[in-house]
C-alpha cells in the first residue's frame, strides 16, 4: 500500500495485515523500546548460520574478525530514520498473548488454525512470527473490537521489548485508531549507542568496523 501522505507515518512503511482479496487495512508497527525497534528491523540482515559455517570452512585467511560477527553495510542504516513517539494514554491494545485472548482466538480462528494443524493455540504459535497467523489475529481484532487500537505482544527478538500494531482507521484518509505524536526523528548513525546495542544483541556489525567486545552481562529493570 502507498504510505500516506499525512502524519503520522514517519516516512516509513504501513504493513497491511491482510495482502490479498478483501477489505484491506494497514497497521503501523511500533515498539516499547528504541533497541527493540532496531532489532525488528535488521534482523532480516543476519546471514544464515550454515553459510558461515561453509565460510568458517573454507576461508583460511588470518584477517582479524574473519570469522567474527558478519557486517553489514553502513548504507543500510544511515537511509533510516529512528522516530520516538507517544501514545494518547486513552489508546487500549488487545493483549493478544494473554491467556483469555489465546481461549477466545482458539474458538474465533478454529479454521485457521485446523488448516496448519494446531489443536490447541499456545503462545508460542503468536511468538514465532508466522506471518499470515498474525494477520489472521490483526484482522479478527480489527473487524470486532472497533474501539482496540490495535494488538500488543512481546517481541518475537525477546519478550523484554514489546511490539504495538497500530490499525488504521479510513484507509482513504491514512489516520489511526489511535492518538499518536512524534517526540523525535533522528537519523540512524553508525555510532548511535541505540543501533550499536541492537547490533551486538544480532551478532552484526558494520562493515570497516570491529565488533565491540560484550561482557555477556544481562541487566533489568
Amino acid at each position: 500500500m502507498p504510505t500516506p501522505s499525512s502524519q503520522p507515518n514517519f516516512g516509513g512503511r504501513w504493513d497491511d495485515p491482510q495482502p490479498f482479496a478483501g477489505d484491506r487495512f494497514r497497521t503501523l508497527s511500533l515498539s516499547s523500546d528504541p533497541v527493540g525497534a532496531l532489532v525488528e528491523v535488521f534482523q532480516d540482515l543476519r546471514p544464515d548460520p550454515a553459510f558461515r559455517a561453509i565460510e568458517a570452512v573454507v576461508d583460511t585467511t588470518d584477517a582479524p574478525d574473519t570469522h567474527g560477527p558478519p557486517a553489514i553495510a553502513s548504507e543500510d542504516i544511515v537511509t533510516r530514520r529512528l522516530s520516538v513517539v507517544a501514545v494518547h494514554r486513552t489508546a487500549r491494545f488487545a493483549p493478544v498473548t494473554e491467556s483469555t485472548w489465546l481461549a477466545y482466538l482458539r474458538d474465533a480462528l478454529s479454521n485457521e488454525l485446523g488448516q496448519r494443524g494446531i489443536d490447541v493455540l499456545k503462545i508460542g504459535y503468536l511468538l514465532v512470527g508466522e506471518t499470515e497467523l498474525s494477520q489472521c489475529v490483526a484482522r479478527l481484532v480489527y473487524d470486532h473490537f472497533p474501539h482496540a487500537a490495535g494488538i500488543t505482544s512481546p517481541s518475537t527478538m525477546g519478550t523484554d521489548f514489546d511490539n504495538f500494531a497500530v490499525f488504521e482507521s479510513h484507509s482513504e484518509r491514512g489516520d489511526l485508531r489511535a492518538e499518536i505524536r512524534v517526540v523525535a526523528t533522528k537519523q540512524l548513525n553508525v555510532g548511535m549507542s541505540e543501533l550499536v546495542v541492537a547490533l551486538e544483541r544480532l551478532g552484526l556489525r558494520v562493515d570497516g568496523q570491529r565488533a565491540p567486545e560484550s561482557s555477556r552481562e544481562v541487566s533489568g529493570t
